[in-house]
């Protein structure tokens, strides 16, 4: 049997396994879905008696909640997102909540706008705190609920220049509220915050499982000749140590590499395109274990 008859074959193993999960987990496809939205705020409190925000909300979602288009031509116009701010904006005024000195502030949104972030269009508000308590504490507590129960996967990502210090957070459906304090600020914790976002992002997403599980197989177990089924595991802990290592480390740099790409939106790739290459590498990935061809390219691969 040819090299490319072997291919062929697992291919059509491959695609029927899948075909069957995907029939099987039908209902459930949502929640597994990598895609997912963000929205962004911007605190700024240059002094300790005024205190405006930013907030960016993506429109895609607020169609999802609110009837925007309403001439049926598969667009939002200006116009319809406009036409429905009577019950936008009490909404997002309920889902937003700003405190400081453990005082609750009043949200007033001043400036409706429309802006884009790569592909994405956003409503882009301007909103002014207005806070019962002076207090000569720059922190602020900041709640955000927008868009949770609609998706799980949504995220606010939140920048707050306070006073002469500049701090950023996440929040999500299970940490929904965020403590932005400045003289509490440093490396440490802003690393470990996003170090336990970066676990949870690619724990729910489940095309990276499928893929680390793919190239960290081989890692530890050994194939004893091409056919399939032939395994054994590695009796040596160092090299499949040093193996599982330079896969993890070489997925995580490439993953940040894109991600920052995208973020200064340097590239801009379309999801039609992007969803579809995610599903090809995890088949690749695991066809090289079948195959025995590019099993010995994991970290590459990675």
């Amino acid at each position: 049997m040819t090299l490319f008859t072997r291919l062929w074959t697992h291919l059509q193993q491959t695609l029927r396994a899948l075909l069957l999960a995907s029939t099987l987990l039908g209902p459930f496809t949502p929640a597994w879905s990598h895609s997912s939205s963000t929205s962004y705020l911007d605190v700024n409190a240059p002094t300790n008696s005024t205190l405006t925000l930013r907030i960016d909300l993506p429109i895609r979602d607020l169609a999802l909640r609110y009837d925007l288009d309403q001439d049926r031509d598969g667009a939002v116009t200006w116009k319809e997102l406009r036409s429905q701010s009577d019950v936008i904006g009490p909404w997002i005024t309920r889902g937003i909540q700003l405190q400081r000195a453990q005082s609750d502030c009043a949200l007033e949104l001043t400036e409706w706008a429309a802006a884009a972030y790569g592909e994405e269009s956003y409503l882009s508000l301007t909103a002014n705190a207005k806070c019962p308590t002076s207090t000569n504490d720059h922190a602020v507590a900041i709640r955000y609920t927008l868009f949770f129960d609609q998706d799980s996967l949504h995220r606010g990502l939140i920048k707050a220049s306070l006073g002469n210090k500049t701090l950023t957070a996440i929040v999500s459906p299970d940490r929904s509220q965020q403590t932005l304090d400045p003289s509490a600020s440093g490396f440490i914790p802003v690393l470990w915050t996003y170090l336990i976002e970066g676990i949870w992002h690619i724990w729910i997403g489940a095309d990276h499982i499928l893929f680390l599980i793919s190239l960290l197989l081989p890692c530890v177990f050994l194939r004893e000749a091409t056919r399939f089924g032939q395994w054994r595991p590695t009796r040596t802990l160092k090299p499949a140590l040093l193996s599982v290592l330079a896969v993890v480390t070489a997925f995580t740099i490439a993953h940040s590499i894109t991600l920052g790409l995208t973020v200064l939106e340097v590239i801009s790739p379309p999801e039609g395109i992007v969803e579809p290459v995610i599903a090809a590498s995890v088949i690749i990935a695991a066809l090289a274990n079948l195959t025995k061809t590019f099993i010995h390219l994991k970290w590459q691969m990675a």
